[in-house]
């Protein structure tokens, strides 16, 4: 979903939920310490009328829902907040023996009632929900709050909007703010950077995105530029409005001899995503010439061995020293040749490299006993020039089922990378050109194919979900839920496609977030033109996101 409609739904969403009158916008349930008199929760009025709350309940979760707080008569004014404490709470305006839980094992929650019993509102957290505890209705519900730890509260990310999923609208808040409006959740992000050189002058440019839910409130914000650590250019920037964006650029005081690491990054506090705020390329040399990690082989079978091949471009015809480390620091150092090939395969034994790869020529293998030990269970490889900078790097899970088959680099259509096990027959293309998928008419009639796992949408990498089906019309349904069965992101749903074709996900969720690193279910649903299934399966992905 572009963006622009994403905001639109969101900002109709909250429109929607300021007719939901009283919700509960902050849980203290653990606080640090005895818990006994130290508990509360918060309402807020998120309609547009006063409300006389006479009547109305506060009930805890555990087993069932239990009462434990009935309001007397009073007044709640439209956007206004009221707070039920235990007696320590002395800011409380109501005192109440709350007792909630703290989750650990199972699902609770707390609720409020209106005194007629038409309106509730519930906030489920932690997992499993073994009680069949109910959100709204009558039905369990498997959308959870986080179960914060001891002195954070449970926060709604936007004061007052409720879309009845625990899951988006809470966040673990470790500034709690009872009887105030919760602080507000920061989520800018620089995107579309580019430096642009023209008659020896070099422009930084940039799109200043503001990905926050609702008011993100008058930040300060300040965009930083430097070039090896040494300041280009410091400025404020002004706050935008949620689901804006804002082109920005500005000249540097670069030269055709500058070299190094050039980084941006927005500088916010508590910017939830603050991953998405830096941009960095190394000048100089290296950086013009694109070489990076192009195919890694982790889990040899055992007459094979480890070996890590660079893609090294044709221009590059000169002594350079480079180092490849891994995410534990252990490093191994070596030295381009002069006269190098366009692939550089580094390995302990070479004679054995082109007995198990006969297609891989002399030239391109360098031998060294120094290469980094690739962990089966996931590593992540960096490669560095010879000041240290990072050039290039890629992580990745370990999958048991892909023994002696290499990782492949892929560029795509879009310019994101990928990585795919060998799609050759020899699980390998050391020295040679990577293998590519079959394209989706090539796969068997009525099948799907996941292609592109695992992969990092941290370093924009993504993956396919390649189709072949008999009818001319068709209509796809894709979700990814994490190993306890939630649903984490919708792909798409009922979307009609033709027989063939691919659908592409960059590993992060509706609001453009990276899902943690980890093992998901993708669950593929498919209708023919009559509208009847004939395909239901679930693949595996994995996302190496650290």
């Amino acid at each position: 979903m572009a963006k622009s409609i994403r905001f639109a739904v969101l900002l109709a969403l909250i429109a929607l939920s300021l007719n939901a009158a009283v919700v509960i916008n902050e849980v203290m349930y653990d606080p640090v310490g005895d818990d006994t008199g130290n508990e509360w929760l918060e309402l807020y009025n998120n309609g547009t009328s006063d409300l006389d709350l006479e009547g109305a309940r506060i009930q805890r979760g555990g087993t069932s829902f239990t009462d434990v707080f009935v309001f007397p008569h009073y007044i709640l004014r439209a956007g206004r907040y009221l707070l039920i404490g235990e007696y320590k709470i002395q800011q409380a305006v109501y005192v109440a023996e709350l007792e909630m839980q703290n989750g650990g094992d199972a699902t609770d929650g707390v609720r409020f009632i209106s005194a007629d019993e038409s309106y509730t509102d519930t906030v489920l957290y932690d997992s499993p929900n073994v009680n069949n505890l109910p959100l709204e209705g009558a039905i369990a519900q498997d959308n959870f709050a986080p179960d914060v730890v001891a002195g954070n509260s449970l926060a709604r990310k936007v004061n007052g909007l409720d879309t009845d999923n625990c899951a988006e609208d809470f966040k673990s808040e470790s500034h709690p703010s009872p009887g105030y409006p919760n602080p507000a959740e920061v989520d800018y992000a620089l995107e579309n950077c580019s430096l642009i050189t023209d008659d020896y002058t070099y422009t930084f440019q940039a799109d200043i995105i503001n990905n926050s839910i609702g008011d993100s409130g008058n930040q300060e914000i300040t965009l930083q530029i430097t070039l090896n650590s040494s300041v280009l250019y410091s400025s404020p920037i002004e706050p935008l409005p949620p689901g804006t964006s804002q082109a920005f650029s500005t000249a540097l005081a670069l030269n055709e001899y500058s070299v190094g690491l050039l980084r941006a990054e927005l500088m916010i506090p508590n910017d939830v995503n603050p991953d998405d705020n830096i941009w960095s390329m190394t000048l100089g040399t290296l950086e013009q010439t694109g070489i990076c990690l192009n195919e890694v082989l982790y889990n040899p079978a055992t007459d094979n061995q480890e070996w890590i091949e660079l893609y090294i471009p044709p221009q590059v015809c000169f002594q350079q020293n480079l180092t490849i480390s891994d995410s534990a620091g252990n490093e191994t150092d070596f030295t381009l040749p002069s006269l190098c090939a366009q692939y550089l395969v580094l390995c302990e034994n070479a004679e054995l490299m082109q007995y198990r790869y006969p297609e891989c020529p002399a030239a391109a293998i360098l031998e060294t006993n120094a290469i980094p030990a690739l962990n089966n269970d996931g590593d992540k490889l960096y490669l560095k020039d010879e000041n240290g900078i990072v050039i290039d790097s890629m992580a990745y899970l370990g999958n048991n089922q892909k023994k002696d088959f290499s990782l492949e680099r892929s560029m795509e259509a879009d310019s994101s990378i990928t990585w795919h096990y060998s799609y050759d027959l020899h699980k390998g293309t050391p020295g040679e050109e990577n293998s590519t998928p079959p394209p989706p008419s090539e796969l068997p009639a009525g099948s799907i194919k996941l292609v592109g796992s695992p992969f990092n949408p941290l370093q924009d990498e993504s993956m396919k979900l390649q189709y072949n089906f008999t009818d001319e019309v068709n209509y796809l349904s894709c979700s990814v839920y994490d190993l306890k069965g939630i649903k984490k992101h919708t792909l798409v749903a009922g979307l009609e496609t033709g027989s063939a074709g691919e659908l592409v996900w960059n590993g992060k969720d509706s609001n453009g977030k990276a899902l943690e690193r980890g093992i998901y279910i993708l669950l593929t649903e498919v209708k023919n033109s009559s509208g009847n299934y004939f395909l239901r399966k679930q693949l595996t992905v994995v996302l190496a996101t650290k």
